[in-house]
């Protein structure tokens, strides 16, 4: 079987990211956690869920002088993110089937926790698990942001769910504002508050610091639909030809709205995804020299997020072997820069997107205009 190249443009990343030396440890452990609940059963789902790298995100972007305790639970966590992820794209095919896999989650994280008993599903008791876990590790301000954006998510992935199930499609508007729910990223930007220590409501509530939050988490669901582009493509032609395995990719999305060739929707899709990493920083720059010291950490774990994500989404084996039995059978060619475009901004002046702008000084607005 031939391998599929995509090619992608250089794509702007001036943040770095170190390994953390417990990662093994923590992935030992993670996947015993997996095995407790019955997710490993089948050694399939067992080989897919390790391909996922998931002792090696969270950890590399939080401080490293977080326990051991948390780290564990952001790894645990993060593996059961990819859990839901597999079956929210197996079993997901209507509005009622997203709803029901994300009630126990729901239920598990807003339930006291005088009120958890023993879950009969699998999903509902590792949930429970990570809801005690959770609290007796944060305060309960940071447990309950945390706990909220998990609706987010999950209205995400009903909101896209339903999109895919009466055969619609989504505006670039509705997909900027709809995939960083569905794909995970608030609710991982909530999950770093766990390591971080809580930050005081003004701050991490304000237009500033919710703008350079929401401009990380576009950059990085950009690149995951950049680095998924093959395993779609790859997917629908070897597998049932014509099925939607997810809600369209960005780069089909950027394509019909120019009637553009893939080509040119991709590097349109990078120019988006440049633009959200050259506000993040900016933002970033801005709100931190007054900051306190929680939301220093906060601001800096939520920049290694996008440097996190952009390096393991290159090579990661969940994209480059797509259904698990192919490995190679997609390979992605790019590279990072430290440089930042030209006119980085220009892309961000989309209705759902232009509120970041509000927060930055106006000869910044200038130079980019």
């Amino acid at each position: 079987m031939n391998t599929l190249t995509i090619e992608l443009p250089s794509i702007y990343c001036p943040i770095a990211v170190r390994e953390n030396p417990l990662e093994e440890t923590l992935r030992h452990h993670g996947m015993e956690w997996l095995r407790r609940f019955g997710f490993c059963d089948r050694r399939e789902d067992a080989a897919r869920l390790d391909q996922t790298d998931a002792h090696a995100w969270l950890p590399r972007m939080v401080p490293s002088d977080t326990s051991v305790d948390v780290l564990q639970l952001l790894v645990d966590w993060t593996y059961l993110a990819y859990v839901m992820d597999d079956q929210f794209d197996r079993s997901a095919t209507t509005l009622s089937d997203a709803v029901d896999l994300g009630f126990d989650a729901l239920n598990a994280l807003e339930s006291p926790p005088s009120s958890l008993v023993a879950d009969e599903s699998p999903l509902g008791a590792a949930w429970c698990d990570l809801a005690r876990r959770g609290r007796a590790c944060s305060t309960a301000a940071v447990f309950h942001r945390w706990a909220q954006e998990h609706r987010g998510w999950l209205l995400g992935v009903a909101r896209e769910t339903s999109c895919i199930s009466r055969g619609g499609t989504l505006s670039l508007d509705e997909w900027v504002r709809v995939r960083p729910l569905a794909g995970g990223a608030w609710v991982t930007m909530a999950a770093i508050e766990l390591a971080t220590g809580e930050v005081p409501g003004h701050e991490i509530q304000s237009d500033p610091v919710r703008a350079l939050v929401a401009a990380a988490a576009l950059t990085g669901e950009v690149d995951n639909d950049l680095f998924s582009y093959g395993r779609d493509i790859w997917l629908s032609q070897n597998l049932e030809r014509g099925k939607r395995f997810a809600v369209e990719n960005v780069v089909d999305i950027l394509a019909r709205r120019s009637q553009c060739a893939p080509s040119q929707a991709i590097a349109e899709a990078v120019a988006l995804r440049d633009a959200s990493m050259s506000c993040y920083l900016q933002l970033r720059d801005r709100v931190t020299p007054s900051a306190s010291p929680p939301l220093q950490r906060y601001i800096t774990a939520v920049g290694k997020v996008v440097a996190r994500n952009l390096n393991a989404g290159l090579t990661m084996e969940r994209y480059t072997n797509p259904d698990g039995l192919h490995p190679g059978a997609v390979k992605i060619e790019s590279s990072i820069s430290q440089e930042p475009p030209a006119d980085a901004l220009a892309p961000l002046t989309m209705p759902a997107l232009a509120w970041w702008l509000d927060s930055l000084p106006a000869r910044t607005l200038q130079q980019a205009s």
